[in-house]
Formats: structure tokens, C-alpha cells, sequence
């Protein structure tokens, strides 16, 4: 059945500190030494599966760089190296259920949360103040009892699994100032509704919000630019507006922003539009449409995500607009009709396996913002005859023509002296017939 956007702004969680236990730092309450262990399966940077434990800061005082403590009520506080500002770095030892991260501590401000602060803690509600910039890396994660969070408007970046399996937060209200979501920042929160993501925010990491089931809605502003893969995967519940059996999230000017995956089994399309307010196309959103014939990308789209069109095997073309800044891992690999491809000069990042086993390809131009050919971005392409290589390209790694059994011509448009200080692996050209390669300036005998 095809499910409706409903995007609308999270109410803003009106919190006293009145009413909440706000610790002042000072010298003269000092509690005791503590160590911060989140035990634990923690998400990891390829797979759900992960270290048994997450190893927090140590009070270990041998380290002849030691930075100066403060203890408070349970909580321990760090001076930064330079002296400028304290981290929170542990709060194994605070009794209170309800927490304020406070603006200063000798008279210094409190910047950052640091790496499994938090981890465990039984707290039910926290409020960040304005000085924290950042929260970091699994700074929440198990905070099991965890219901409210309020961010200040400090805060710019939220660390990767942040937020991780707090499973009873049910309400997050995201400062102003964040440009940045980490990966699996809220994973597994899944009694969160609704998340509204302020204007500013720029990229939302891999599983940020995967297995948020009951998640309802969610603002996506303009200012995002990527959305990692799986970001929403498990996200039963999200309402969607649908367009031309598209499914899209976005925010009350543009619905379309994010192309989230098509809204029918893969077979039954044959050919679609995708709205031209869309952004990014998302991670598998096309993958596997063995009908899928022709699709106009829009001129706005700046992302294409991992897999979006893998295995569309009948997908004749792809006319890729020069806004499209990356071309995720794995985007057309298999897309086995192809024949011609123009990768602009917008493009900055070609992932892995990107256009794999495109059996139909015959020329294929690489744009002049590339730096680098990833692994196996064009192994397997049997038919590809001829390829030019953008003059900025600076490494090719392992396999990348790997049994392009066919390539007899490549051209480089930069220089001799360029081609050779180029960093190519040995294998990059196995199983390729082309004896050199034609630069701007002649030609070098491979």
C-alpha cells in the first residue's frame, strides 16, 4: 500500500533547569576515580556485529601527558591540552536520574562530551548547554532509561552511535547549529516519533536512524547534501510522499528532497520520472528493476546512492547531470545494457564496483574532478573498447579494469610526467589488451 509524507515540525520540549539537577563545577567537590566500560556489541563501520566492549577514559595518572581532573558529584571532567576548555568525560558515579551539562567549569567552558560518557547511565532526561560543540562517539549509546535530550545550540556535530540503543528516547530536540549526524547516531532508538533535523544539517551518516521502527516522521532539510547508506533501513513506519511510484522524504517546501526506493515490486517498473526537486537517490533505491528501461536523472541531484541502480540489467542509458557530486559504491554494477557513459566533471567521488560487470559498455569518459579509480570500478566491462581518463586522476587502485577484455584504447588528459607519478596498483590493467596509453603530450608504452 502507498504511504503519504506527513512532515511537520517536532514541538519544541519546553525544559527548565529549575526543575532539573544542574551540577556547578568546582574545585572543592571532588568525588572519586572512575573508569567508563560500556559493555557491549556496538555497531561497527561494516557490519551490526561488533568489539565486545567500548573502553571509556581511564583514570590511570602514569600518562606523562595527563591533563587536569575535576570530579563533581559523580561526574569527571577533562582540561583540553591547551587549557581552554573541559570535556565531560565520565558519569559512572552520579545518582541523580536527571542531568544539565553545565556552560563552564573553572570558569572555563564545557565543550565536548567525550567517547562513552554517558554509556549505561540510568539517567531519564538531559540538557546540553550552548557551549557543548560536540557529542562524541558513543557518548549516550545504552542510556536504556533515557526519554529526553534537549541539545543546545553549540552543538555541530553528534559522534558516530551517539544515541545508540537508547530504546526509551522518545524526545530529541536537535540544536541549530549541527551540520553533521554520525553513523548510527540513533540507531536502534526505536520508540523515537518524530525527528525534526534543523536547516543547516549537511550530511546524515550510514544507519543513522536504522531500526527506528516506530519513527514516524522526519524533516529532512534543503542544506543536506548525503545521506549515507541505510540511514532509514527498518524504518517501518516513516510516511513517505509518493510520486510516480517514487518514495521520497523531505521537509513542507520540498517533500522530494531524498529518493528513499520505488513504491512497487522492482519487475513492474518499466520506466519512471523522478521528481525534479530530488536531491539524492538513495541507497538500492532502484536496485534489482530488470525492467527498468530509460530514467532521466534531474539536474539537482548531487548523490547517488550505494547500489541505487544495481542490476537494472535492461537500463539502456544514463545521462548523468553535472551536479551529481557522488556516485556511491556499486551504484550500476550489473546494469548489463549500458553502452556509452559520460561521467562529468561535478562528479568527485566514484565509489567501488561502481559500474562492475557492465558487460555492454563500450567508451566510457571520466570527468576531470576525479582524483582516484577505486577498486574494481569497471572490472568485468568485456565490451568497453575505449576510456579517457580525466587529467587530475592521481591513483588507480587494485582490479580497477580488471578483465576489460576488450580495451584497446585509453587516453589520459594530462601529461606524460603525470601518468607516470600517477600511484597505480599492478593489477589495475590485468587482462587488458591496450599496449599504451595516449597523453596530451604522446604516448607511454604500458
Amino acid at each position: 500500500m502507498k504511504k503519504k509524507l506527513l512532515v511537520s515540525l517536532l514541538c519544541l520540549v519546553c525544559a527548565t533547569t529549575s526543575s532539573l539537577g544542574f551540577i556547578a563545577c568546582d574545585n572543592d567537590n571532588k568525588g572519586n576515580n572512575a573508569s567508563n566500560n560500556i559493555s557491549n556489541n556496538v555497531p561497527n563501520d561494516t557490519e551490526d556485529d561488533a568489539s565486545d566492549t567500548v573502553d571509556g577514559n581511564s583514570s590511570d595518572n602514569s600518562d606523562t601527558n595527563q591533563q587536569t581532573e575535576e570530579y563533581v558529584d559523580g561526574v569527571k571532567y577533562v582540561l583540553s591540552e591547551d587549557g581552554t576548555y573541559y570535556s565531560l568525560v565520565n558519569m559512572d558515579s552520579y545518582e541523580g536520574s536527571e542531568f544539565v551539562v553545565p556552560d563552564t567549569c573553572n570558569d572555563l567552558p564545557v565543550k565536548a562530551i567525550a567517547y562513552g560518557a554517558f554509556g549505561e547511565s540510568k539517567l531519564t532526561k538531559v540538557v546540553i548547554s550552548d557551549n557543548v560543540t560536540e557529542i562524541g562517539e558513543f557518548a549516550f549509546a545504552k542510556c536504556t532509561h533515557l526519554t529526553d535530550v534537549v541539545m543546545g545550540n553549540g552543538v555541530s556535530s553528534i559522534g558516530k552511535a551517539a544515541f545508540w540503543n537508547c530504546n526509551a528516547l522518545t524526545n530529541v530536540v536537535i540544536g541549530n547549529s549541527v551540520t553533521h549526524i554520525g553513523e548510527s547516531a540513533f540507531k536502534e532508538c526505536e520508540n523515537l516519533r518524530i525527528i525534526t533535523l534543523p536547516d543547516g544539517v549537511v550530511s546524515i551518516g550510514e544507519k543513522a536512524f536504522q531500526y527506528c521502527e516506530y519513527l514516524e516522521q522526519i524533516r529532512i532539510p534543503d542544506s543536506v547534501t548525503y545521506i549515507g547508506s541505510w540511514a532509514f533501513n527498518f524504518c517501518d513506519n516513516l510516511n513517505y510522499t509518493v510520486e510516480n511510484e517514487c518514495e521520497y522524504l523531505g521537509n513542507e517546501t520540498n517533500p522530494y528532497l531524498y529518493l528513499v526506493e520505488v513504491d512497487l515490486f522492482p519487475d513492474d517498473i518499466v520506466t519512471t520520472t523522478i521528481n525534479p526537486k530530488c536531491k539524492i537517490i538513495g541507497h538500492q533505491a532502484f536496485s534489482y528493476c530488470e525492467s527498468l528501461t530509460h530514467i532521466t536523472i534531474p539536474s539537482g541531484v548531487t548523490q547517488i546512492g550505494e547500489n541505487a541502480f544495481y542490476g537494472c540489467v535492461n537500463l539502456m542509458s544514463i545521462d548523468i547531470p553535472n551536479s551529481v557530486k557522488n556516485i556511491e559504491m556499486g551504484a550500476f554494477t550489473n546494469c548489463s545494457s549500458l553502452t556509452e557513459l559520460v561521467i562529468p566533471d561535478s562528479v568527485i567521488n566514484l565509489g567501488y564496483w561502481s559500474f562492475r560487470n557492465c558487460i555492454g559498455l563500450t567508451s566510457v569518459v571520466i570527468g576531470g574532478s576525479l582524483t582516484n579509480l577505486g577498486i574494481e570500478v569497471f572490472k568485468d566491462c568485456t565490451s568497453l573498447k575505449s576510456v579517457t581518463i580525466g587529467e587530475n586522476v592521481a591513483s588507480i587502485e587494485r582490479r580497477a579494469f580488471y578483465n576489460c577484455s576488450s580495451l584497446t584504447t585509453i587516453f589520459f588528459d594530462g601529461t606524460i610526467e603525470k601518468w607516470k607519478s600517477m600511484e597505480k596498483d599492478a593489477s589495475w590493467n590485468t587482462e587488458v589488451p591496450a599496449t599504451e596509453v595516449v597523453c596530451s603530450d604522446g604516448a607511454v608504452t604500458l
